[in-house]
């Protein structure tokens, strides 16, 4: 029998290589040797984890996209007490992973990747609950009537990240914090 093997790279850690290998090189210029260098994996190690260069890059995408979006909703749920400190710090956070972002993008609008990538991202909407959850629970107020506020900030993220206009950000996420404070009263008010 084997004894293990302690350097042995973990399934996250692959993924994080191989993510930050494809926003390097591009879509377009990405190929298995690049992931193989990135991790310093050999090819069967790679294809042992992954059954093609297809899905490398979709799960490689995916778990990027869930990093990012873990990182920003906490970034919110910690700075909802005050707007400043929660545009200030959003904001920043969001520059940056803008280029993660746009690469992300560039992958869901893949007619190659796109479709399954998309599939894959469905899975955040249970997330996306937890986090109205946490953050109606900060708040005092009900999940189910937050949530709307949750899919409503990541427009506003993806707006910034396309678009880099900081002023209509600021401006919308000032609207989707006083709408949230204001649910926040409402719920007080009824007690």
């Amino acid at each position: 029998m084997r004894a293990p093997v302690k350097d042995i790279k973990s399934i996250n850690s692959v993924l994080d290589d191989c993510f930050r290998s494809l926003a390097e090189t591009g879509l377009e210029k990405t190929s298995v040797r690049s992931f193989y260098k990135a991790t310093n994996l050999s090819s069967s190690s790679l294809y042992y984890r992954f059954e093609s260069k297809d899905e490398i890059i979709i799960e490689a995408t995916y778990n990027r996209l869930y990093s990012i979006t873990n990182d920003l909703f906490f970034c919110a749920a910690e700075n909802i007490g005050s707007f400043e400190d929660l545009a200030q710090k959003f904001l920043a956070s969001a520059d940056e992973y803008k280029k993660d972002i746009r690469v992300i993008y560039q992958v869901l609008s893949s007619p190659v990747y796109g479709k399954e990538l998309k599939r894959r991202a469905e899975t955040l909407k249970p997330f996306y609950r937890r986090i109205a959850a946490l953050i109606a629970e900060e708040l005092g107020c009900q999940s189910d009537e937050l949530f709307p506020f949750v899919t409503l900030f990541i427009s506003v993220i993806r707006e910034y990240i396309l678009w880099e206009d900081r002023e209509t950000t600021e401006r919308n996420l000032r609207y989707l914090y006083e709408g949230a404070s204001h649910l926040q009263k409402q719920e007080r008010n009824e007690l």
